[in-house]
């Protein structure tokens, strides 16, 4: 651990290896940069705010994740960008995308 007591990574000689791909989409719950949609209406908690679509105040523009939630769990984020995404689709093709019902 650091000097705050918090958990530090620990390199392991030996052990890079190469991932082949076309894009990497970096993830890691920092602080949220709102600098890239000036205007943009946000909440009490200056998250971004959406409605139930992740639509923001800007046409076109939608969020999910920690900028719309605060600091969660990947896995809310992976929700909300899965539905963000049908609703961009929805706006983008004018189809309507019905949810599966969930268990």
């Amino acid at each position: 651990s650091d000097e705050s007591g918090r958990a530090a990574p620990v390199p392991i000689p030996g052990s890079e290896f190469v991932i082949d791909c076309d894009m990497v989409i970096q993830a890691i719950s920092q602080v949220v940069d709102l600098g890239c949609c000036p205007g943009v209406e946000l909440t009490q908690y200056g998250t971004l705010k959406v409605d139930e679509n992740y639509k923001t105040s800007i046409n076109g523009l939608y969020a999910a994740g920690d900028c719309i939630t605060g600091p969660k769990s990947i896995v809310d984020a992976v929700g909300d960008a899965h539905r963000a995404s049908n609703a961009i689709h929805e706006y983008l093709t004018n189809l309507t995308i019905t949810p599966m019902e969930q268990d």
